[in-house]
């Protein structure tokens, strides 16, 4: 489904789900209902009617697109998290992008793996131990699960998996990336330990994370299949809130004080997370 007015975003959207074998149709922000907004497997928002998106407060959901024609903004991306949109998309450069998601829904290869988000209510709770964990206990199941630290200075989720010494990119080299990234890139580039692939933050250059390529990360990671746990940092909200948004599950460490359970509120709170369990 296109949600916007009728306009040349549209009409390609309309043209590109056409070339694929999908059925597609349009409506305008103003006539989104609930029962609307859930039917399709794959929604596309004009940025022209994102704020009004927004505005309509519906329940999240996956497969959410953001299109825009024009340079995608702080403004749009915060429009973004705000909807749990798991891209936004520039055309007409990201046509191709959109064509094989498309495709994805017309062949029904693009079921995504299960999203967890763990972040802490304050430092040193755990959070980065409980997130290395859950990874290798899915990969003592037999899945296959990536391990995602976000956190530039939380020393390299790497540590937690004893894996300092494995070989492969870290989040420095990624930090460009952009758009659609395959599954492959993820399940043949990633470093590898204990079955667990993993991406981490570098010692030696830490910086915080563009929310454009974590998003291309994370939705490429996802679409592997298998479970995506991502640790993430509380001093990149912008982040925090869009993980947050299409989590599947968010778990919040907090330290069994008063003061730790006072800044867990106050950083739900910041960040207005919330994601659906």
């Amino acid at each position: 489904m296109v949600v916007g007015p009728d306009s040349a975003v549209r009409e390609e959207v309309l043209r590109l789900a056409a070339a694929a074998g999908v059925p597609a149709g349009a409506c305008e922000a103003g006539d989104l209902s609930g029962s609307v907004w859930a039917g399709p497997d794959l929604v596309v928002i004009d940025s022209d009617c994102a704020a009004q998106v927004c505005a309509a407060q519906l329940a999240r959901r996956p497969g959410v697109l953001l299109v825009t024609t024009g340079r995608a903004g702080t403004e749009l991306w915060s429009a973004a998290v705000g909807m749990g949109a798991e891209q936004v998309l520039e055309l007409p450069a990201g046509q191709a992008w959109l064509g094989e998601r498309l495709s994805d829904v017309a062949t029904g290869s693009g079921q995504l793996g299960t999203l967890i988000a763990v972040i802490g209510g304050c430092g040193g709770v755990g959070a980065t131990t409980l997130a290395t964990a859950l990874a290798l206990t899915a990969a003592g199941s037999g899945q296959e699960p990536v391990l995602i630290g976000a956190d530039p200075w939380d020393g390299g989720i790497d540590l937690a998996l004893g894996a300092e010494d494995v070989p492969g990119p870290r989040w420095p080299d990624l930090a460009t990336v952009s758009g659609r990234l395959s599954s492959a890139a993820i399940l043949d580039g990633l470093p590898q330990a204990h079955g667990v692939r993993f991406l981490s933050a570098a010692r030696s250059h830490p910086s915080l994370v563009p929310l454009p390529a974590l998003s291309a990360v994370v939705t490429a990671a996802l679409r592997t299949g298998g479970p995506v746990v991502v640790d993430l940092p509380r001093g990149s909200p912008d982040s925090a809130r869009w993980v947050g948004g299409v989590a599947d599950l968010g778990l919040l460490v907090c330290s069994a004080t008063v003061p730790g359970a006072l800044a867990a509120r106050a950083l739900v709170a910041e960040l207005d997370w919330t994601p659906a369990n």
